[in-house]
């Protein structure tokens, strides 16, 4: 099965304002996958509401104005896991209260966007808040009611106004959902199929102005699992499972996937993110003025603290002269907690003592061999105060114009997030 389901609307009333829309009303049982988007709206209150269905689905509250005046509503959505034949609505309302269930599976199930803009001035024109989409392939649902007083002097249907929407058909929805008493309940749902990207609200004509205030929902469903498009903000690159939650993570580039969160507990083995940079080719200086080396710094675009780990291979055409020196000085995020240490060889071995600055070290002899050049490797952590660059600048130790230093293909530099 695929496209637009079923909708269903009911009106509810009294004190406690429970409904239940089963099949007698109109509901057809749900399938599995499918997602059930639940609109309620009440001419009082929608304090401590419960959408439930035998099934025991979860449903997730997605919009609310649950503590406005005459006209507060919500949205709702849920998977069931099969046949639900039935969606109840309860808890502490106060007075009428009207529903809308929709079926839909042509989408995933992923609400991307919602927006609403509550408590409206008497207006025959309502509107929803904008939402703004990247994708096309999205379904929009936009969601009226009018909790106004009296409903007696409403007449008249509740249109889409323009842009291409229609009209949601089921029972109860022809007209909207009115529930003609002195408590008022009015509630219309419509629905567009989007097929580019922009800004988006949802507009109702309604026949007559109402006499109370009026709230509009309008919401986007990622259509990425049948209608081919995607989430609204950036594209849904997989789904990892941590603490019984589905946490999204977002592939910002090619073969590069941004966690959600800080990525590593020490409690259990998870996918955690690092920021790389290697050089590419053989690099030389001839000064003992440091600088930094573009092709060995990364961008940081989280404060916290990172493990950093390097390996740097240098080489010079005679061992005595020129030499080579480093530090951690060649970016522009802000550094606390600083621990380093490096060893290696240096035409001879180098064990250096552990650091707490971003200062370097220093070594004047070097091989004189690109094949079994000088090397260090380093290790560390420090912690960001702020966002930005961070790499190491380099020279020579002594400044040798006839003698340049070379930094090696291959040098790379690692920095880890840890906390």
């Amino acid at each position: 099965m695929s496209g637009f389901v079923q909708a269903v609307a009911k009106n509810g009333g009294g004190s406690g304002g429970g409904i239940t829309i089963a099949n007698a009303d109109g509901l057809i049982a749900t399938t599995n996958g499918s997602t059930v988007l639940v609109f309620l709206g009440a001419a009082a209150s929608l304090a401590n509401i419960t959408v439930s269905d035998p099934l025991g689905t979860v449903y997730t509250v997605k919009a609310n104005d649950v503590n406005g005046g005459l006209s507060p509503s919500m949205l709702w959505v849920g998977k069931p896991n099969g046949s639900a034949n039935s969606i109840t609505i309860g808890g502490g309302t106060v007075g009428k209260v009207s529903a809308i269930v929709i079926e839909d599976n042509s989408s995933n199930g992923t609400i991307d966007q919602v927006a609403i803009n509550p408590e409206q001035a008497a207006t025959n024109s309502p509107t929803s808040g904008t939402v703004n989409t990247v994708i096309a392939a999205e379904t929009a649902y936009g969601f009226l009611f009018d909790g106004a007083a009296s409903l007696s002097g409403q007449t008249g249907t509740i249109t889409p106004g323009g842009g291409g929407w229609v009209n949601l058909t089921g029972p109860n929805l022809a007209n909207g959902a009115n529930d003609n008493t002195t408590a008022g309940a009015t509630i219309y749902g419509m629905r567009r199929t989007l097929s580019s990207t922009g800004t988006y609200q949802a507009n109702n004509s309604l026949g007559s102005t109402p006499t109370g205030l009026t709230s509009v929902i309008i919401t986007l469903m990622n259509a990425g699992a049948n209608g081919g498009g995607g989430n609204a903000n950036s594209t849904v690159a997989m789904k990892f499972y941590a603490n019984g939650t589905f946490q999204a993570a977002n592939l910002i580039a090619t073969g590069v996937i941004a966690s959600s969160n800080s990525p590593l507990v020490n409690v259990s083995t998870q996918t955690f993110t690092g920021v790389v940079s290697y050089l590419p080719s053989n690099t030389t200086r001839n000064t003992n003025t440091l600088s930094s080396e573009a092709n060995l710094l990364v961008t940081l675009n989280e404060t916290g603290t990172y493990l950093v780990e390097g390996l740097l291979s240098f080489f010079q055409a005679n061992t005595s002269n020129g030499g080579f020196q480093y530090d951690f000085a060649g970016g522009s995020v802000g550094l606390s907690n600083i621990m380093w240490t490096s060893s290696g060889y240096a035409n001879g071995a180098v064990v250096n003592a552990a650091s707490n600055a971003t200062t370097g070290f220093s070594y004047s002899n070097l091989t004189s061999s690109n094949a079994s050049a000088s090397w260090v490797s380093v290790m560390g952590t420090i912690k960001t105060s702020n966002t930005g660059t961070f790499g190491i600048r380099w020279a020579q130790a002594t400044a040798n114009g006839a003698n340049p230093t070379t930094l090696q293909q291959g040098s790379t530099l690692l920095l880890t997030k840890i906390g």
